[in-house]
């Protein structure tokens, strides 16, 4: 019974504590409207969950997988955090890398800067680079490019960001530039040193061509600065005499199309000291493009070239006068062996140049004439002496001619024979009035003994006369 009554006192509170139904309506709608605003921000926080992930995944690309290495180091230098790439610069793998000293991977020279250049940056908090050589743990050096800033980590400790870049490709080059400019350096100076020009010639696929590189002395051969014909070298076939610029022309071309050396000489027209020899030699070479590049080297051979007109005008000179002699002149060697005889001698004796060379003349001689002849000849060889003689050829016209031999050695500067010089004579004349007075003074003793008469000669000198 009691129950009941309690019961039914809980019904009739709670009519009294219903909301109204406009109430309830509102709270209902309250209630709706969070729930709404809870399903966007669940979803905002998801799409920033989203984006997180993704951040965090492109920070592991960029800083895990970046090309550059990155290591973080504290004031002691220990290495607190690094990338893939640092280790693999460093040519350790990322477990061994953190906690270690990263002096200990600097090279010992490079300690003690790098040390002072870690402690600038953590003293001024500026962003700063150097260049310093590491070690691998294989014993390799590396060149490294290091870029380093100061900051606090989350602990508010300071730290150092370290970014590391291999340069030693770099640095080769550099090193190989620095050889390169040395040398050109170097070969400046030769070249400033040498009579002649230095240069390289391209001949491109079009048919143009240039001389990248020519020594100073360019301006002495042409009166053409380099800098006149680097990118173009018309100025320089333009100065080339117009009698020879086609052959010039020709041997480059020959050259170029077998790939074998060239060589020429030829004139050229200097602005100021007028015609001038030049002679010139190079190697040609192919290049990727199909240019031809040629290396070498010109000179001014005028004063040679008048030299070797200058001797082959006197031997022409001296050999017209050898051939106003009756039978010219000889020149021997050394040892006595003929090696040149006028043309008016080979004509008389019906022999050729070679024919009469070495001792091939002595076959010709009077077989009376020719043992004394010859032996006379090599005495005076050995001696040294002058040679005079007279002897008898056979010529070709099947007669006997008498010729008078004369010659002397000629000598160099240290007394040595170089070759003997003689001329040839013709004495015919001689010996035929030689005979015609003997045979008039063996007419005119036969007349006195037939006649019973003599003939008598007054010596003045002795004041005597004689009779015959």
């Amino acid at each position: 019974m009691n129950q009941m009554a309690d019961d039914d006192r809980w019904a009739e509170g709670a009519k009294d504590d219903a909301l109204p139904l406009g109430d309830m309506c509102r709270e209902l709608d309250e209630l709706t409207a969070r729930e709404v605003q809870l399903e966007l921000e669940n979803a905002e926080l998801r799409q920033a969950l989203i984006g997180l992930e993704a951040a965090r995944a492109n920070y592991f690309d960029f800083y895990e997988l970046a090309p550059v290495g990155f290591l973080t180091i504290d004031e002691r230098g220990t290495i607190l955090q690094a990338n893939i790439r640092a280790a693999t610069l460093l040519g350790v793998s990322l477990g061994r890398l953190i906690t270690q000293p990263v002096a200990g991977f600097v090279c010992e020279s490079d300690r003690a800067p790098f040390a002072r250049y870690c402690r600038r940056i953590f003293d001024t908090a500026t962003l700063q680079s150097c260049e310093v050589r590491m070690r691998q743990e294989n014993g390799r050096r590396v060149w490294m490019l290091v870029e380093a800033s100061a900051v606090r980590d989350a602990g508010g400790q300071p730290v150092l960001n370290l970014a590391l870049s291999d340069i030693g490709e770099r640095k080769e080059a550099e090193a190989l530039m620095r050889e390169k400019y040395e040398l050109q350096a170097q070969l400046t100076k030769i070249a400033a040193t040498v009579p002649g020009v230095i240069c390289s010639f391209r001949l491109r696929p079009d048919g143009t061509s240039c001389m990248p590189y020519a020594s100073a002395a360019l301006e002495q051969l042409y009166g053409l600065r380099p800098e006149d014909v680097v990118d173009d070298s018309a100025p320089i076939f333009a100065r080339i005499h117009p009698g020879d610029v086609g052959y010039v022309s020709e041997t480059v071309a020959a050259s170029a199309s077998t790939l074998t050396a060239w060589r020429a000489e030829y004139r050229v027209i200097h602005p100021t000291k007028g015609e001038r020899w030049i002679e010139g030699h190079s190697m040609p070479q192919r290049e990727a493009d199909g240019s031809i590049l040629w290396h070498g080297f010109l000179s001014d051979v005028t004063e040679r070239k008048r030299m070797e007109v200058a001797p082959r005008d006197s031997e022409r000179l001296y050999r017209a006068i050898g051939e106003t002699i009756d039978y010219g002149v000889r020149v021997c060697a050394p040892d006595g062996r003929n090696i040149y005889a006028s043309e008016s001698f080979l004509k008389l004796v019906g022999m050729t140049q070679a024919q009469c060379s070495d001792f091939g003349w002595s076959s010709l001689l009077h077989p009376d004439d020719a043992e004394r002849t010859l032996a006379r000849w090599m005495e005076c060889v050995k001696r040294g002496s002058l040679w005079d003689v007279e002897h008898r050829f056979r010529g070709a016209d099947g007669n006997w001619h008498h010729i008078l031999a004369r010659g002397v050695p000629v000598r160099n500067e240290r007394g040595e024979i170089t070759h003997w010089a003689g001329i040839n004579l013709d004495i015919g004349r001689l010996k035929r009035v030689e005979q015609s007075l003997r045979d008039s003074e063996a007419d005119l003793q036969l007349a006195q003994a037939v006649a019973r008469t003599g003939s008598w000669r007054l010596d003045l000198v002795r004041n005597e006369l004689h009779w015959s």
